[in-house]
This record gives C-alpha cells, sequence and structure tokens, in this order.
C-alpha cells in the first residue's frame, strides 16, 4: 500500500465503541506517523528460515524465580547465559528493525531478544548485559504504565535508545488483550500508544505490533497490517503471512539449547 494511499484511508477512519459513535479521526500525530513511516518497510524483504525471536519479560533482582514466576521472571546471569549458547551455537544479535528492513545475511543465522510489558528492571538489570555483550533488544512497553511503579520511565527509554542497542515499541496503551476490543477501540488505543512514543522519544522507527497475552486472531491481524503496521509477533502460529513473526517465551527454566531446537526460525 503506497504511503498516499494509508495517509488518505487514515484521514477518513473513524471510530465506533461502547454504546454509540465516538467521531474523533486520528490525531496529526498518528496521522504523520504513518505517512512518515509507511515507506520504511523493507519491501524487498523476505524470510529465510534463519532467525528466532526470543520473548522475556522481567527480572529478579536477588536470589531466583520461584517456581510461580519461572514463565515470566529470569535473571540477569540467565539472560547472559542464554546469549552465550546462542553465540556459541553460530546465531548472531540483530535488532527488529535490521531484520524487518532485511539487513542481514541469508547464509547465517540471527537471534533477535525481546522484552515485553516495560518492566523497570528492563532498564536496571537487562540493558546492562546486552551493553556488556554488545547485542540488541526490543522493547514493546504499555505506554499507559510509564512512569508508574515498577515500570519504565521516558528518560530510561531515551537513554536506552541513544546507545543504538534498544527500541521500544507499542505493546498497545494498556495490557488488554486485543481480540476483547472493537475494532474502533483498536484504533483508538494504538493511536494514543504511537503517538505517546512518537511524542516521548521522536526517533524515525518502523512500528510493529506484539499483543498482549499474545492475544490476536485474522480479523486483529488485518486492522494493525491495514494501518500500516511491518510485522507482527505472535506465539503459536495460527495462519501463515509473511508479516507474522513467531517467537518463543524463554522460562527460567528452559536451557537455551532446547529452546534453539523447538524455536520457530522466521
Amino acid at each position: 500500500m503506497s504511503a498516499s494511499n494509508i495517509l488518505s484511508m487514515t484521514l477518513s477512519l473513524f471510530l465506533f465503541f461502547g454504546n454509540g459513535f465516538f467521531t474523533q479521526a486520528f490525531s496529526p500525530e498518528m496521522q504523520r506517523y504513518i505517512e512518515k513511516h509507511s515507506f520504511e518497510t523493507g519491501d524487498n524483504f523476505q524470510k529465510c528460515g534463519n532467525t528466532i525471536i526470543l520473548m522475556y519479560h522481567t527480572f529478579v533482582e536477588e536470589g531466583e524465580p520461584t517456581a510461580e514466576q519461572d514463565s515470566l521472571y529470569t535473571t540477569a546471569d540467565k539472560l547472559a547465559e542464554d546469549i552465550d549458547k546462542l553465540q556459541q551455537a553460530g546465531y548472531h544479535s540483530i535488532s527488529l528493525w535490521a531484520y524487518r528492513m532485511g539487513l542481514f545475511d541469508p547464509e547465517e543465522k540471527y537471534f533477535i531478544l525481546t522484552l515485553d510489558d516495560g518492566y523497570e528492571t528492563n532498564y536496571t538489570i537487562a540493558y546492562p548485559v546486552l551493553v556488556e555483550k554488545g547485542v540488541y533488544a526490543d522493547i514493546f512497553a504499555n505506554t499507559e504504565m510509564m512512569g508508574q511503579a515498577g515500570h519504565l520511565t521516558w528518560d530510561m527509554c531515551r537513554e536506552m535508545e541513544a546507545s543504538g542497542r534498544v527500541h521500544v515499541y507499542s505493546h498497545l496503551n494498556t495490557h488488554e488483550k486485543a481480540t476483547s476490543l472493537s475494532e474502533g477501540e483498536q484504533r483508538y488505543w494504538l493511536e494514543i500508544s504511537v503517538s505517546a512514543l512518537e511524542r516521548e522519544l521522536g526517533e524515525k522507527r518502523i512500528w510493529g505490533m506484539s499483543y498482549p497475552y499474545g492475544d490476536y486472531d485474522r480479523a486483529v491481524f488485518d486492522v494493525y497490517r491495514n494501518l500500516g503496521a511491518s510485522f507482527q509477533l505472535v506465539q503459536g502460529q495460527q495462519f501463515d503471512d509473511p508479516e507474522l513473526l513467531v517467537r518463543i517465551n524463554v522460562p527460567y527454566s528452559a536451557d537455551m539449547n532446547d529452546i534453539i531446537e523447538e524455536a520457530v526460525h522466521n
């Protein structure tokens, strides 16, 4: 879809939710965002089956995660160990932006680190590991939570992005299941989230989606694609599409060598 078509479509969108019509067009920030980024989509991109995408959430500051925390929590040492095992297996670090723009060697193997929800420990614990290891990571944050206890601040995001090691993307404004929202609500909350990212971080970026709870379906996927999403991250592939990127959660108790064997290679 051309930039002019996307902009024209965006200008004509209206929102419907609740018990009536909410006739607010997209904000000027959102209109500029879609127009500005629609050409930065890596038109020659092709998945080569050589890249695994890994999902983390947050980190314990002391000790080890409990059994109940295993799927969402990890430690700095385990993250460093995971990276070491990936590199020992011949995988190279790449960012989502570089991958989606096709800036990789199809003969090599790559890994992408993603961190969901925007927890403060992404900055205090994970970020120093990323810098020490010289690898990239992409954070998907609920923008409404920025600055709240236990979550990232915009200053933290700016510092990490300035390093060139981290990019911050939308995980919607709040942590709600996308399929529970009407199409109008999806567009509205995406506008709020993307506008906040552009206002606070400002850097030119392609944009993509990571769904809260991994919850999506074809209808939701089509809404975000029609709004210009360059990629959409999912756990569990419901259908085949070149813009659908499959990732795998990394529990604390999991061995990275087993994850490598199990993971979908995009």
